[in-house]
């Protein structure tokens, strides 16, 4: 069968639990759709819950993991030429290589996922992806792209009533905002601020606590220390509960 309702469902499911930071819930669904998709041995669904899976392990911050599966949904595709997952599977594996310090090599993915979309006019994930491209242009040193790439996924996000995008969107515009070169506080209180307001509305706790993260790093900056302490512990502590060390490591490093 090319599509398997039992493997397809439970992706989808892993995708939102892992949004919500119900990681233990997600990681069971993960195998339950792995261990049917193996059976049924066709390349849609492996796929499907393979990106899924790599999608789940970045948000997670397992960088590692989610580079490993996310290559074994890439290279499936292009084996089987399944030109309607290639965007955002491509998009999300630039997006961990970005992760992972290999900046130049996931923005450069991440662009090749835009091409793909604007030659296929797909929407799905459209938005999300221009947003990790903006992110990955940032940590790629590439300031002005980065903030062009963001305020696109923004707009879209905003178009298409995407309010889960348009958080991951307005973190990313905090994050440029708060960049040495830039150094716009007004522009980063209002971004984080307004994203930490949707993901809390969301119940997206990891995004919410990088949203907690931006906030004290911001204070920080402008020598708000008591103001700074209090969002940093914060975001360190929804880091500890949700077992996210990757960015819970960085926030504890921020206290010392």
């Amino acid at each position: 069968l090319p599509f398997v309702p039992a493997v397809v469902a439970r992706s989808w499911l892993v995708w939102a639990l892992a949004e919500r930071g119900e990681f233990e819930q997600a990681t069971l669904h993960g195998k339950t759709a792995l261990a049917i998709a193996t059976e049924v041995d066709h390349p849609f669904n492996l796929a499907h819950i393979y990106y899924d899976l790599g999608y789940f392990h970045g948000v997670k911050g397992e960088i590692d993991l989610a580079v490993d599966e996310l290559e074994k949904a890439y290279n499936i595709i292009r084996e089987w030429n399944l030109t309607y997952l290639s965007p955002f599977i491509s998009g999300f594996l630039g997006h961990v290589y970005a992760l992972s310090g290999e900046t130049a090599k996931g923005a450069a993915l991440l662009q090749q996922a835009m091409a793909e979309y604007e030659s296929m006019g797909l929407g799905l994930f459209r938005s999300l992806v221009n947003a990790q491209l903006g992110e990955a242009l940032l940590l790629d040193g590439r300031l002005e792209e980065a903030a062009t790439a963001t305020e696109n996924a923004l707009a879209l996000a905003r178009k298409r009533n995407e309010e889960g995008h348009e958080a991951y969107a307005l973190r990313v515009l905090g994050e440029i905002a708060l960049h040495p070169a830039r150094q716009d506080a007004e522009a980063a209180r209002h971004a984080f601020q307004n994203a930490l307001t949707l993901a809390e509305k969301h119940g997206m706790r990891p995004l919410s606590a990088h949203c907690n993260f931006g906030l004290g790093r911001l204070h920080q900056h402008a020598e708000n220390f008591h103001e700074a302490k209090k969002r940093i512990v914060s975001a360190a502590a929804m880091y500890r509960d949700l077992d996210m060390p990757f960015w819970g490591d960085q926030a504890s490093a921020k206290l010392r």
